[in-house]
């Protein structure tokens, strides 16, 4: 438990851990208010049950010795009084206490949460293959509150009960020595047995339910996103049989886990009772019948105030044991993705481009023995000129593109801009990049936040937003709609076309005024009119703009400069669409089989 501790408060800013520490502190001081109370109705008590007592009440007993003197009647009332106005002091600053916890707990998951999702946008782009996004969402979203709201907050609370729990048993040790070790060994007792017989069932539990949460939020998205497909094929009782299934033994486990939680509730409340009995009858044997009252009085508000905090202390440790499995799930990304300035880039102007983009010896294999997907490519991309990439599928277009982008990083070679490495210098090459894939990713927001995209609506710039939807040829589209750039597109761009959706995309890309367009598949999924219009809209910016382009069908490369031909991960042949129609019989296939062998050879 120790390490699983250490994990989660070395996961907090520095700050953050000094607030808390400051919370256990408090919890302190809280503790030392619980005994003072506790001695103030046990002085209550014991004037009321013997009024000559008065004189042994701590640091006050002979003043109010005096006082009951001269008028016998005030003495009690003051004391009423004063122990009435400490309770309401004490109790405003356990309530300030809880406030701060609870304030910190929150502020925690929310900085958690926070580093979390920038190490996993900072990570390499290896972890979006290896990684299911139901689970990624469900460590933001869920996991990260377990941590710090479940075993980081539940810590100190167990702290904090802790200090209360053994200042009260002071009190109690201090009045009734015999008595009080006859009521701790009954209690401790039962919370022992409370604990060991919940531990192992707490662990595995909670950890079967950290990996059902993943299930089942995935589950939601394939139904929800699948809808359509869904409902034509007729599967909905099979996607709701495998989500409801994973709700029910998720709920099954959560059942059985809150059900333990109560336990220690109701087996403290019988260990209760027989701890009152048992000092009922040790005062008794004693003889001391004159101190049968203000002992059993102390014990029985001693036992009020005692059954919720060690109900609490077991309910901490529960979470604990419960929500450990969350610790190590979030551990395992925080340390090997969110160290300080791990994956970061440093914060540099725009890569200067002037000459030419050159891929030189770029081999790339897949981690885990995927084999080799690129083999030695060399490339070079003259500024302003239209590069097309094609070949079948698997021959590594798309992972071609993803190291010109600089999400992946080669096996072996560079990829040099006008000489310049772009290793170590990503976030610099990527300021002069636009891309366009194949699935623009809308956001349910207007068409004005879908094109600046990740600016604040205050700083978008209406004039190059135009600028870019013009030379994506979707104003006159915009300017249409009623609410102009404000229209709202949906959940992913469900009230837009699929040409609507790419010129978006487009316009998105443009807006940043990059250098370099990356145009992957971008209209391999549009019917053959809507492309010829994207195609219309991309050709355009020829001359203006590099632009490399990725597609299957050569019918949207016929303008390109020069294209680069792709077979196995190799580099089989460059120039233009005649030349290497004239020299690999693979590629006059494919442009037959493309349409566009006659318009090229004269056949």
């Amino acid at each position: 438990m120790i390490t699983l501790l250490r994990q989660a408060f070395s996961m907090m800013r520095p700050a953050l851990r000094w607030r808390w520490g400051m919370i256990v502190a408090s919890a302190l001081v809280g503790a030392a208010l619980e005994t003072v109370g506790t001695g103030a109705v046990f002085g209550v008590i014991t004037v009321i049950a013997d009024p000559s007592q008065i004189h042994r009440i701590p640091m006050i007993g002979d003043t109010l010795s005096a006082l009951a003197a001269r008028n016998p009647a005030q003495a009690p009332l003051i004391i009423g009084i004063g122990v009435i106005i400490f309770f309401i002091a004490k109790n405003l600053f356990m309530f300030t206490h809880s406030y701060w916890a609870e304030r910190t707990c929150m502020d925690s998951v929310v900085a958690g949460a926070g580093q979390l999702l920038k190490g996993y946008l900072r990570a390499p782009f290896q972890l979006y293959f290896q990684r299911n996004p139901a689970e990624l969402t469900r460590n933001l979203s869920r996991t990260i509150d377990d941590v710090f709201g479940g075993v980081v907050r539940s810590t100190v609370g167990l702290v904090a009960e802790g200090f209360v729990l053994l200042a009260l048993l002071a009190v109690l040790l201090v009045a009734q020595p015999a008595a009080t070790a006859i009521a701790a060994l009954t209690i401790g007792t039962s919370m022992i047995l409370v604990s060991a017989i919940s531990k192992r069932v707490l662990i595995t539990r909670g950890r079967r339910v950290q990996a059902l949460a993943t299930q089942i939020l995935q589950g939601a998205q394939e139904a929800i996103g699948a809808a359509k497909d869904i409902r034509i094929l007729g599967r909905e009782d099979f996607f709701w049989s495998r989500f409801i299934g994973r709700r029910r033994e998720s709920a099954d486990l959560q059942r059985l886990t809150l059900a333990l939680l109560e336990m220690p509730r109701l087996a403290l409340e019988t260990a209760m009772v027989i701890g009152l009995v048992n000092v009922a009858l040790v005062l008794a044997m004693q003889g001391e019948s004159a101190s049968v009252v203000p002992t059993l009085g102390l014990f029985g508000y001693v036992g009020f105030r005692i059954l919720p905090s060690v109900t609490r202390l077991l309910s901490h440790v529960g979470h604990i044991r419960q929500f450990s499995g969350a610790v190590e799930v979030i551990w395992a990304d925080y340390s090997a993705l969110c160290a300080p300035d791990l994956h970061a880039q440093p914060d540099e102007p725009p890569m200067p481009f002037e000459r030419e983009l050159r891929l030189s010896g770029i081999s790339y294999a897949y981690p885990g023995g995927r084999g080799t997907v690129l083999d030695a490519i060399d490339l070079v991309v003259p500024v302003h000129a239209s590069i097309g990439i094609v070949g079948s599928s698997g021959a590594g277009k798309s992972t071609l593109v993803d190291i010109i982008l600089g999400l992946l990083a080669p096996s072996s070679g560079q990829v040099l801009v006008d000489e310049k490495d772009i290793a170590g210098h990503m976030r610099s090459w990527q300021r002069r990049i636009g891309y366009v894939p194949q699935s623009i990713y809308l956001t349910d927001d207007s068409l004005r936040n879908n094109i600046a995209f990740g600016i604040p609506i205050e700083s978008i710039n209406e004039e190059r937003l135009r600028e870019a939807a013009a030379m994506a040829s979707v104003l006159e589209f915009i300017e249409s709609l009623p609410e102009g750039f404000d229209t709202m597109v949906g959940d992913r761009g469900l009230l837009l076309s699929g040409g609507q959706r790419q010129r978006i995309g487009i316009a998105r890309a443009l807006y940043h005024q990059p250098e370099l367009l990356i145009f992957d598949e971008a209209t391999s999924a549009l019917d053959s009119e809507t492309e010829r219009e994207v195609a219309t809209a991309i050709d355009s910016l020829a001359g203006c703009k590099t632009v490399i382009m990725v597609a299957h069908r050569l019918t949207t490369l016929t303008r390109c400069d020069s294209l680069v031909f792709l077979k196995q991960g190799r580099l089989a042949a460059t120039g233009t669409m005649a030349e290497l129609i004239e020299r690999d019989e693979d590629f006059r296939r494919l442009a037959a089989s493309s349409g566009v062998l006659h318009s090229h050879t004269g056949a």
